[in-house]
């Protein structure tokens, strides 16, 4: 039952970023399925255990900045193929890497703003908190 409990982090992680990719879209007029979306999400779970695998293994963790600055990066390059390849018009016909950059800028923009929201919730929660 541990287990199961442990793994509720990765699917709030995949379902975050699966939602966020498709309001992504849905705000750059692309065309991209929910099963894309879900496979997306997965994909970049899988390449976030495998960093923090490597880093583990390393025994070397990365400055925040820096990290944060390659997860970005590898999510603009991941994403962008992604929704290039899979993302469509409305017309119904493939769509260019610049609006696949468009799209994954956006969803970019949305999950910094998220996330940001979210460690201004904690410090917010834990300033409230009596020592």
């Amino acid at each position: 039952m541990s287990f199961a409990i442990s793994l509720v982090p990765l699917f709030i992680f995949v379902l975050l970023e699966s939602v966020l990719l498709k309001l992504a879209t849905l705000l750059s007029r692309v065309r991209l399925f929910w099963n894309h979306c879900f496979r997306y999400g997965g994909l970049i779970a899988l390449l976030s255990i495998g960093a923090s695998s490597v880093i583990v293994a390393s025994q070397h963790s990365p400055p925040l900045v820096h990290a944060m600055l390659i997860g970005a990066i590898l999510h603009l390059a991941l994403g962008t193929w992604y929704v290039a390849t899979f993302g469509r018009n409305m017309d119904g016909e493939r769509i260019s890497v610049a609006r696949a950059i468009v799209s994954m800028l956006i969803f970019l923009l949305l999950f910094s703003l998220i996330i940001s929201g979210f460690m201004l919730l904690a410090t917010i929660l834990r300033s409230s908190t009596p020592y």
